[in-house]
């Protein structure tokens, strides 16, 4: 290989960033000023700010920690404690409650930013784990029978086991862009189109609670 080649391609390399410090004195301090250890525990006192917080109860935060704690608790090492898998499923609950940055979920925290990334993932990844078997089970052929019984009965669709919509949610355009695309929906707005299956004929059985406490 030629070794001008290799000499350009080495001078490109991003230069590699020379840590300060292996923790920064801020985050050293999580478990005695971090918003799990402070804040969240006194919540726990009140159910209704804990909801109000986490989008969920205090009794449906500890039995979905008792499925997934398992698959996300992590080994200490001799430089320092892990996270615990309580206070990783509150970052993630706490990022999906309220859509706020990694960053700002990380200086609440006291985390890394980075680390409230790989948290979010990993969570949410073992929640679907944990999950998955129990609310989105593979339907068998007698539970297909019941659905599109129950169609028939109560919308007289015969042999359907499902049905699809769609809701189109106004959302505010980016100065930048200038085309439009309507796909036949036209109007002096911006959309989001969401699509929704529904795999009950009762909507309650499959969707849950609608509104701001589900």
């Amino acid at each position: 290989m030629d070794a001008g080649f290799v000499a350009t391609v080495m001078s490109r390399r991003r230069p590699r960033i020379v840590r300060r410090c292996w923790v920064h004195t801020i985050l050293r301090k999580r478990l005695q000023r971090g918003e799990y250890h402070v804040l969240v525990q006194e919540l726990r006192l009140d159910g209704v700010l804990f909801q109000q917080y986490f989008r969920m109860s205090k009794d449906a935060f500890d039995e979905l920690l008792g499925k997934v704690g398992p698959l996300i608790a992590k080994a200490d090492i001799r430089m320092r404690l892990s996270i615990g898998p309580a206070e990783r499923l509150a970052i993630c609950l706490r990022y999906l409650a309220t859509g706020d940055s990694y960053r700002t979920i990380a200086f609440s925290y006291r985390v890394g930013h980075a680390t409230v990334a790989v948290i979010v993932k990993e969570v949410a990844g073992a929640i679907w784990t944990a999950l998955v078997e129990e609310t989105m089970p593979v339907p068998q052929t007698e539970d297909w029978r019941a659905i599109a019984a129950g169609f028939q009965e109560r919308w007289n669709f015969p042999n359907c086991v499902g049905a699809i919509d769609g809701k189109h949610v106004v959302i505010q355009i980016q100065i930048q862009i200038l085309t439009v695309k309507c796909f036949g929906f036209c109007r002096p707005a911006w959309r989001l189109e969401l699509l929704m299956f529904l795999q009950r004929w009762r909507c309650g059985e499959r969707c849950g609670p609608v509104g701001r406490k589900q």
